[in-house]
């Protein structure tokens, strides 16, 4: 076996690390929706606080 042979199996190996996912893995934020069932607006006076998506979207259970 040739050292060059083990250099590219390590640098294979080290590429397995280095995945990412998928951005669709994560979940989208969900919209907030009013009591009527229009979509929220932002507020523009609080800039740290976005209401018009909801803070935790619930997360989906998986039927048994």
């Amino acid at each position: 076996m040739k050292f060059s042979d083990i250099k590219t199996f390590r640098d294979l190996l080290a590429s397995f690390f280095v995945l990412k996912f998928d951005p669709e893995d994560e979940p989208k934020p969900k919209r907030a929706r009013k009591k009527d069932g229009r979509y929220k607006a932002d507020d523009p006076s609080t800039p740290d606080i976005n209401e018009a998506y909801e803070s935790n979207p619930p997360k989906k259970r998986k039927s048994k």
